[in-house]
């Protein structure tokens, strides 16, 4: 008889917990993804608000928008884009933006066709602690168009590549498109951009005889009339070309829209190319590649470029 009260204090005891926490959740103001049918819902229901992802795995077959200025998303959350076709999170035109430590994943069996996260003429973005994993697209895992003052730090991307066709059919120097391994890890364009102790690693899909062999990699699928100025009668007659490891672990614009570019610290591994830099006043300092078929260049009219205390193995 006298373990029911002891019974009755514990359970009231859990209901005061669980109560204090739902209070101090309200009194701070949080916004969760749980209070809403679905993550884009809390997001347009809340402009301008940051918006919690507990962790948990989250299916989606639309991407998720952001456009309001100052709004966000951040928790340990995995959003698996199950949509071939689709990104999976777009940030669009806003300033104050910032996502942090979510996983943004893809099925296995459905590979992207599209950058994993897309962001386009934004200012003041934030990307922190981010895993992007799997996304296996022949776009940017990560790919940053056009803006300014942003900053990618701490962020994992790993097997963003994937086997895709080179199409350089509308290239008079070329006239041809091949099976090729593509895909970019981070890609940036804008003006005074932090790209800060990410590591982006492939564990897959590495260029070697068996992989080209397996894939075809380096065949071509189909090539105009007239060969191209830059490709030799050998490889036209034959049908093939060396040049089957495309993509690159970072790549930094062109000249006209990218200049002031920090990359630093990162760890890059197993890349076709590690940084690839298009860009003016770009800065690469202390990141270490390891593995990539060409460790960095800076070429197509970059300039001003000041390369420092990296490793390349």
């Amino acid at each position: 008889m006298k373990k029911r009260p002891l019974l009755v204090i514990a359970f009231l005891f859990i209901l005061g917990l669980c109560l204090c926490h739902q209070s101090s959740m309200a009194t701070s103001g949080e916004i969760s993804v749980i209070d809403y049918p679905s993550i884009q819902e809390a997001i347009d229901a809340n402009p301008g608000r940051m918006v919690h992802i507990p962790a948990g795995d989250y299916e989606i077959a639309k991407p998720i928008i952001l456009n309001a200025t100052g709004s966000g998303l951040f928790g340990y959350g995995r959003i698996i884009q199950t949509n071939p076709e689709a990104h999976i999170l777009v940030i669009s035109r806003t300033d104050d933006v910032r996502v942090s430590d979510l996983t943004l994943t893809r099925p296995e069996d459905k590979p992207g066709k599209r950058s994993a996260l897309v962001a386009g003429h934004c200012l003041n973005l934030t990307l922190r602690g981010l895993q992007v994993i799997d996304t296996r697209a022949p776009a940017g895992a990560i790919n940053i168009e056009y803006c300014d003052n942003t900053q990618i730090a701490d962020c994992v991307v790993r097997n963003y590549a994937t086997v895709s066709i080179e199409d350089r059919t509308g290239n008079e120097n070329y006239g041809y498109a091949y099976k090729s391994i593509d895909g970019t890890g981070i890609q940036v364009s804008g003006t005074g951009i932090l790209i800060q102790g990410n590591r982006v690693i492939q564990t897959e899909l590495f260029p070697t005889p068996e992989t080209q062999k397996e894939f075809q990699l380096g065949e071509f699928v189909n090539k105009n009339k007239k060969r191209g100025s830059l490709i030799n009668e050998e490889a036209w007659e034959g049908g093939y070309t060396k040049n089957w490891n495309q993509g690159s672990s970072i790549h930094v614009g062109d000249p006209e829209t990218s200049s002031h570019v920090q990359i630093v610290g990162n760890y890059i591994e197993n890349g076709a190319q590690g940084v690839d830099i298009h860009g003016d006043q770009v800065t690469l300092a202390n990141n270490m590649t390891n593995g990539a078929f060409l460790g960095m260049k800076a070429m197509h009219g970059s300039r001003n470029t000041l390369i420092v205390g990296n490793q390349f193995s």
